[in-house]
């Protein structure tokens, strides 16, 4: 092997390995929104749980039918060291999404939060509704772009390394 290649080679692997030491990793995903009553939330008070985090708006249809799913799990998992934030990805008020929510759905127990459609660091959003699931740590486990289902993110927490207690998630109408 030539000695230019195999110079080439050795700067590579040194530079793979500092892109992989702890200290250059990308910092924990981190953002604050305000919730529909104007309070903020912020990722970082939620360290050391399992965060889903959901991007829906009111004209979306498939957005619209997975938020009793998302609801049914929060449910099923509140307590278990799992959080479910909703960010509405509209610039609507929020007096009208709590009247929206209210009507539509008789209220959510999780909490909705004011995205304003701005983009949110370290979260691509390629349609809606999508889903991240944001480990202990802060660190982005997963993404799905589409419907989600309660079994299905209990099945993906579980792949994730999750503990949750009981099985699958039961959901009105079957999942």
């Amino acid at each position: 092997m030539p000695v230019r290649l195999r110079r080439l080679l050795c700067a590579s692997c040194a530079l793979l390995l500092l892109l992989g030491s702890p200290g250059l990793r990308a910092a924990p995903l981190d953002f604050t929104l305000p919730d529909l009553e104007g309070q903020p939330v912020r990722l970082a008070d939620l360290r050391g749980r399992w965060v889903v985090v959901n991007f829906w708006a009111t004209w979306c249809p498939p957005c619209l039918k997975e938020m009793p799913e998302l609801e049914a799990f929060h449910r099923r998992v509140e307590g278990q060291g799992v959080s479910v934030l909703g960010i509405n990805f509209e610039d609507a008020e929020p007096a009208e999404l709590k009247q929206f929510i209210q009507d539509r759905f008789q209220g959510l127990s999780f909490p909705l939060l004011q995205g304003r459609a701005k983009p949110i660091p370290g979260l691509s959003l390629y349609g809606l509704p999508t889903t991240f699931i944001i480990a202990p740590d802060g660190e982005l486990a997963n993404t799905h772009l589409g419907q989600v289902t309660a079994a299905l993110l209990e099945l993906k927490l579980q792949e994730l390394g999750a503990e949750l207690k009981g099985g699958q998630a039961a959901v009105e109408g079957g999942s």
